[in-house]
């Protein structure tokens, strides 16, 4: 692969936090604001509800499936 073939790949990566195809908007919203709220808990704050932590598991699998499609998907663009 060359240097401009490499970079141009990277620009049509979406910039970090904002949605793509393979991780909508809503989910990134979501999933940061779960986050805020353990953050807040960890510093003796309300915690999570179980409901909020097994939301929160679901919303990190799917962040990392969808980092994982989002790879696999430049892959195939940069194959011959």
């Amino acid at each position: 692969m060359r240097v401009d073939e490499l970079k141009a790949a990277v620009r049509r990566l979406p910039a970090e936090g904002l949605p793509d195809r393979f991780f909508t908007a809503t989910q990134r919203d979501r999933l940061r604001e779960l986050m805020d709220g353990k953050e807040v808990a960890a510093n003796a704050g309300p915690s999570l509800t179980e409901e909020e932590h097994a939301e929160l598991s679901l919303l990190i699998d799917a962040e990392v499936h969808a980092a994982t499609a989002r790879a696999d998907s430049l892959l195939r663009e940069l194959s011959p």
